[in-house]
């Protein structure tokens, strides 16, 4: 049977697609493999004392929420519970400094992983809190991963920094990226 020399370039040509589906394959597979791509969120956080005009040393716990995060290439929700994060001598006015904190996060499955962080916290030009707490993987789900959350809170309330109460707590923004 005689090959045209169509018939031989449709063959190169599927030939070649197959190839490169099973090379786009092979590296997505790859590049998804233990990680969780960047996903975005919300955040609850709050403040222990409530943060004020006057400085004084803050206890903050972060909760959040991502509903669309892609875990090893599938889309899952997942949750995450920043703690502990500890803070000296901070105030509305001031919050350029670091921390440290413990971060846990939940897949669906019922399993987590957690990570001894260390925290940056600041106010950026538009008055938003930003905080980002980054670490490594020690226990559960992913040991030895990077992670870092990047949280971008509301601005201060101005009335809740100057009563005795202060800002109790503050909701926003968040990004999750795990590698």
């Amino acid at each position: 049977m005689r090959t045209t020399p169509i018939k031989r370039l449709t063959s190169l040509i599927a030939v070649t697609a197959l190839a490169g589906v099973g090379l786009t394959l092979a590296t997505s597979t790859a590049a998804h493999a233990d990680t969780i791509s960047s996903c975005t969120g919300q955040v609850l956080a709050s403040w222990n004392p409530g943060l004020t005009n006057t400085a004084q040393n803050e206890l903050v716990y972060v909760y959040g929420d991502y509903l669309a995060c892609v875990v090893n290439g599938t889309a899952e929700q997942v949750t995450t519970h920043l703690t502990n994060v500890s803070y000296s001598n901070v105030s509305c006015t001031s919050l350029a400094t670091s921390g440290s904190g413990d971060l846990t996060i939940y897949y669906p499955d019922g399993s987590t992983s957690h990570a001894s962080v260390s925290t940056t916290i600041s106010l950026n030009l538009l008055g938003e809190v930003v905080q980002v707490a980054s670490g490594t993987i020690d226990t559960g789900s992913y040991v030895g991963s990077t992670v870092t959350e990047t949280n971008v809170l509301a601005n201060l309330s101005t009335t809740a920094c100057a009563s005795s109460n202060g800002v109790q707590g503050e909701s926003g923004e968040s990004v999750l990226v795990m590698t």
